[in-house]
């Protein structure tokens, strides 16, 4: 067989065509060292490039809030230290923030401190980060307004 096709995503001879791959913040494992300008790049061999356990590349991801339930923030890993902001998309009126989030060990609950924040237009709707023990951190706000997709980035420190 020389391809396989699935909706729009095709593989034809061993080239993915007509689409990007959408990991869904899943992993790719067992990812082999890069030959090529443009093969991707393993944890191992970007950390001997560096010079550095922990890439100093900003982070985005789209989190995506209802009511005062907390989403993940899957980017963040368990630990680390990060600047990192929040802001709506869907509803450029709703709130916005930044943070200072830092954490040496997995097993203890965050020191996070918010350094600046935006209420909701016309509600004292903000937005909050958690980063609970061995968990990713998370963003919430506390009230049923401005409800959609909130773009976060996270800056490594």
């Amino acid at each position: 067989m020389s391809h396989i096709a699935v909706g729009n995503f095709k593989v034809v001879k061993g080239r993915v065509e007509n689409t990007d791959i959408d990991m869904n913040f899943k992993r790719i494992t067992t990812l082999g060292d890069p030959v090529l300008d443009y093969d991707a790049v393993n944890l191992r061999t970007l950390q001997a490039a560096t010079g550095s356990t922990v890439p100093n590349v900003d982070i985005e991801e789209n989190v995506t809030l209802t009511g005062t339930l907390k989403s993940s923030i899957n980017g963040s890993g368990t630990v680390g230290t990060f600047l990192v902001s929040a802001q709506p998309i869907t509803d450029t009126n709703g709130p916005s923030g930044i943070y200072q989030a830092s954490k040496t060990i997995a097993g203890t609950d965050a020191s996070v401190n918010r350094t600046s924040t935006q209420v909701a237009l016309g509600s004292n709707t903000t937005l909050f980060i958690d980063w609970s023990s061995n968990q990713v951190m998370q963003l919430w706000k506390n009230g049923p307004d401005y409800d959609g997709i909130y773009k976060v980035t996270l800056k490594p420190f």
